[in-house]
């Protein structure tokens, strides 16, 4: 018998736990409040806050069971916010009007700054519950016509310190993690390209 939990196991544990913190806060009055009267009440639904790459269509299915989840754990109803942009999703968690949230490292750091009250719950990681292989991924994507010129000899594409340099790059959205952050630090570091 396994003693690790599956992702809706964890969700559901994870979810109670957290929502007995957003309760036992409220019940007790914890914070700035001077007064029993000034209280949070007890929320009747949580929200969960997607950050813009989780938003899309495409993801629904993964929102809706997270929320079932957490449903479950938690027992009262959980909704999805999805946004547009990094931003919105900070600020949802940041005003309130969210109890969780799907953010970015970088995200997450903003965040914390604003509110040192907000904590991590939950990572993501591997199949075995390793944070190490989790890592980030990114492309470089260039138009179709000018593909042939990083063609390999054996068929892959690749792209070498000296084609890179000198071109001119788009970026996903500047508070991106994954599609800015990471990728022009590495091009920084690795490739001297600023």
């Amino acid at each position: 018998m396994s003693n690790m939990l599956n992702r809706r196991q964890f969700f559901k544990v994870a979810s109670a736990a957290g929502f007995m913190a957003i309760t036992g806060s409220a019940l007790s009055g914890c914070g700035s409040t001077k007064s029993a009267g000034d209280a949070v009440e007890t929320p009747t639904e949580l929200v969960f806050a997607w950050e813009p790459g989780a938003s899309e269509g495409k993801y629904e299915n993964m929102r809706e069971l997270i929320n079932e989840a957490i449903s479950e754990g938690a027992g009262v109803p959980c909704t999805a916010l999805t946004t547009t942009d990094y931003n919105v999703c900070i600020e949802a968690i940041n005003s309130g009007k969210a109890h969780y949230a799907s953010l970015g490292a970088k995200e997450y750091v903003e965040l914390h700054k604003k509110n040192p009250s907000c904590q991590i719950a939950w990572v993501l990681s591997d199949a075995n519950g390793e944070l190490n292989p989790v890592s980030y991924h990114s492309q470089i994507l260039v138009l179709d016509e000018n593909a042939e010129q990083y063609k390999q000899d054996d068929g892959s594409y690749a792209v070498t310190k000296e084609q890179l340099q000198g071109k001119n790059y788009s970026w996903v959205e500047l508070s991106s993690t994954s599609g800015y952050v990471i990728p022009s630090i590495c091009l920084a570091n690795e490739y001297g390209i600023d």
